[in-house]
């Protein structure tokens, strides 16, 4: 449960702290804007500056098209990889978030430490222990003042506990409820209780075809007949 606990703190997240991050992310990219390219590609570069310019109208999709096109002209032109990073995370996609900040990172040689710290964060939370930690070594080797933060500091523990756990041997034993439990023909989508006792689950008739709710409640160290939950739910 605690590994669940500290997940779910992860996942918190204040509007301050989605404004701060947007701001620390546009500085970095008006940074990047005013300082020379990484590609050398005309191509790719006249592509990428229509994107900006797509961008600041608020044109996500184009722009997002655009800087695809100049990726495509040249892979290893790794702001367009952020500006598109950047544009799926103002309209809330985190999986092409992910995808396009892990190539940024892969490619540039001096990452955003904001950057570094949000794809660490993702990485957490898609079980990729090992990235995430490297990732926010890194940041903090290059901003050591964010170490001061709450979310930084929950997120390096939460790693150290999670990479410990992974390097333990999961001994599963799996046991078969009574038949008090498994009575029906069909049932899943169970669901217990904090205390674990008591079980939900949905059984299926198999000839009309009608599912219901029922429940199980774990008394004196073994588990009841199931039961309806209530009349008022299951209907016909």
């Amino acid at each position: 449960m605690a590994d669940l606990h500290t997940n779910t703190q992860i996942h918190r997240r204040s509007v301050k702290q989605l404004i701060l991050f947007f701001f620390l992310l546009v500085s970095t990219l008006s940074a990047f804007s005013q300082q020379r390219l990484s590609s050398k590609n005309k191509k790719a570069l006249k592509l990428y500056e229509k994107g900006q310019q797509k961008a600041k109208e608020r044109d996500f999709d184009s722009a997002i098209l655009l800087f695809s096109k100049a990726i495509a002209s040249d892979p290893g032109f790794y702001e367009a990889y952020l500006r598109k990073g950047s544009l799926f995370n103002a309209m809330g996609q985190e999986d092409s978030v992910y995808e396009n900040f892990s190539k940024y990172l892969t490619l540039t040689k001096f990452p955003a430490p904001t950057v570094l710290s949000k794809a660490a964060m993702m990485a957490f939370r898609r079980g990729e222990y090992q990235t995430s930690k490297g990732w926010l070594e890194k940041s903090i080797q290059i901003s050591p003042k964010i170490t001061g933060d709450k979310e930084v500091t929950l997120l390096k523990s939460s790693l150290d506990f999670a990479i410990e756990e992974r390097k333990k041997e999961a001994v599963l034993t799996i046991t078969p409820l009574p038949k008090a439990v498994n009575k029906f023909a069909l049932q899943y989508l169970p669901s217990i209780t904090i205390d674990n006792s008591e079980l939900f689950y949905t059984k299926r008739d198999e000839i009309s075809g009608n599912e219901d709710i029922v429940t199980s409640k774990y008394v004196d160290g073994e588990w009841l007949e199931a039961t309806s939950i209530s009349p008022r739910i299951n209907t016909p």
